[in-house]
């Protein structure tokens, strides 16, 4: 939960470096695809701040990841399992499994609550990134 709250200040005050350079920001989301060809620089929130300011990059992308219970659970079972989600002889996929129904019902009361956010800017080809969960 602190950790949570420390990142919520963070993009807070990303939200205001961003406003006091008159950068542009655009909520959107990461998309993850060819990042490793990519020159990438991951920040702590204080080091993206500074780089926001000192920088001055044109437009700031910010996205607010929201929890859904159905995804995340399928998600992590997938992730367990290497990605295999058929039941063998068409017996159904993870989502049908009543352990797994339950579990998705427990965390269903945290739907739509913020699970993470992300923030990058791209200068002269880097991209720069802060992120927490």
């Amino acid at each position: 939960m602190a950790e949570q709250l420390e990142a919520s200040a963070c993009f807070t005050k990303i939200r205001e470096a961003a406003k006091g350079i008159d950068a542009t920001v655009i909520p959107c989301p990461l998309l993850v695809g060819k990042l490793e060809m990519v020159p990438l620089a991951i920040l702590d929130c204080d080091d993206f701040v500074a780089a926001v300011t000192g920088i001055r990059p044109r437009a700031i992308y910010l996205a607010e990841d929201e929890f859904e219970a159905n995804e995340a659970v399928h998600a992590e079972l997938l992730s367990d399992l290497g990605g295999d989600d058929e039941g063998e002889g068409g017996a159904g996929t993870l989502l049908d499994l009543p352990a797994v129904r339950q579990l998705i019902r427990r965390w269903q009361k945290h739907d739509n609550s913020v699970s993470g956010y992300t923030a990058r800017f791209m200068v002269d080809g880097v991209l720069h990134f802060w992120g927490a969960d």
